[in-house]
């Protein structure tokens, strides 16, 4: 039906050339299911003062985690002919996962037994992309791509820390905090779509994206206290360090409506 109606309208317009919509074309709607694993790496930082008693700055070695969680999403977006063989597409993507990764420190300092344990959680539950896609048609079925673009992951942060030390006196302290937020992330893949049907395409695809600091923005700030009396003159300062990759790998359908 609709090559009859350009061929008519062909009729209609003498002179004028137009051509019917390719593969892949149009604008279009998907859905998608997978796999993602996150590898999240925690450095924290403290500084503890007490006048006339100790200033001590810690940095601890940097631990790494991975979480793996399966997950669901949406896509709308648009694509055209840049030439006869390659396809130029913006999309938009929701996802909905639940990573959840726990990292936890235990520091040591040798010949003073002052221990530092930390204990910092780092969700991702969904999150938002803008991309564009770079495609090779195969055939006038099969599409390869590359994509690339920006990721948004609503990050849920909590970080909880006690210090204690021995030296005749007893000092220790905890402090804690936690953030909520949109982190930005930067994604890379490639995939394969494949034509089921004149207007319906079942791919797959592997993509990676980047968040790379997630620190807190402030230091977390709290008591020590000296034979269990909190000293007013004392600072307990500490903020993570924490960079977080994420992999997919995803299942795609995709409607084309033109």
């Amino acid at each position: 039906m609709k090559k009859r109606n350009l061929a008519l309208l062909s009729l209609l317009l003498p002179g004028t050339v137009i051509a019917a919509p390719g593969p892949f074309t149009g604008f279009y709607a998907g859905m998608d299911m997978g796999y993602t694993q996150s590898a999240v790496e925690d450095v924290y930082n403290t500084h503890i003062a007490v006048a006339g008693a100790l200033n001590l700055n810690l940095r601890a070695n940097s631990a790494k985690v991975t979480d793996t969680a399966f997950l669901g999403g949406v896509t709308l977006g648009y694509a055209l002919f840049v030439d006869p063989t390659f396809i130029f597409a913006l999309e938009g993507r929701a996802h909905f996962e639940d990573l959840d990764s726990v990292v936890d420190h235990e520091h040591v300092e040798a010949n003073s037994n002052f221990l530092a344990v930390t204990n910092t959680t780092i969700d991702m539950n969904h999150d938002f992309a803008l991309l564009g896609k770079l495609g090779m048609l195969l055939d006038h079925k099969c599409l390869m791509y590359i994509l690339g673009g920006a990721d948004w992951g609503k990050m849920n942060i909590a970080s909880n820390t006690l210090y204690r030390q021995e030296i005749g006196v007893q000092l220790d302290g905890a402090v804690s905090a936690q953030k909520s937020s949109y982190e930005t992330g930067y994604v890379l893949g490639l995939g394969i779509d494949y034509l089921v049907m004149d207007y319906l395409s079942v791919g797959l695809e592997y993509n990676y994206t980047v968040f790379g600091d997630l620190e807190f923005v402030s230091p977390i700030n709290g008591l020590v206290s000296l034979n269990g009396a909190p000293q007013a003159d004392s600072i307990l300062a500490s903020h993570n360090e924490i960079t977080m990759n994420v992999s997919k790998v995803l299942l795609k359908f995709n409607y084309y409506f033109c």
